[in-house]
């Protein structure tokens, strides 16, 4: 009788799924800085300011008001959408800075938005350029990280 035909090849291994934390470009922040603003503000009440060589402080003692301070509280925007149909203070009933506030840094703030929009849309979101004023989370109570350029 002819021989037996040769054993199948084995399957070749299916390549890995895309990692979820694939790592996110945090850009530098500009020479003229970037804004933290109130939380309740109806226009941008810059309360400090975060310049080149702070991405990773993490800033949770911003001076609020007489010698108080708050933590900076991470909020979102969807690119392109204006005014408070634009903010993402919380997904799914989530607060992406945490409730109460965590402090962060601005390298982890971008990175938050980035992932989380990510998740839930497909699609980075980024800091925003306004304050999202009464969106949720009680971050009226505090500062905000903001892409909007310090006043000098």
């Amino acid at each position: 009788p002819p021989p037996p035909p040769p054993p199948p090849p084995p399957p070749s291994p299916t390549p890995p799924p895309p990692s979820p934390f694939s790592p996110v470009e945090v850009p530098p922040i500009p020479d003229g800085g970037l804004a933290i603003i109130k939380g309740s503000s109806t226009n941008v009440n810059q309360l400090t300011c975060l310049m080149p060589g702070d991405e990773a402080a993490i800033q949770d003692a911003v001076a609020w008001s007489g010698s108080q301070t708050r933590v900076t509280a991470v909020q979102c925007c969807k690119p392109g959408v204006p005014g408070n149909d634009g903010c993402v203070r919380a997904i799914d009933g989530d607060c992406v800075g945490g409730k109460p506030a965590e402090g962060h840094s601005y390298a982890e703030a971008v990175t938050i938005c980035a992932r989380r929009g990510i998740d839930k849309w497909g699609f980075p979101l980024e800091l925003c350029d306004r304050s999202c004023k009464g969106q949720g989370c009680n971050y009226n109570r505090n500062p905000v990280f903001s892409k909007v350029p310090c006043v000098a």
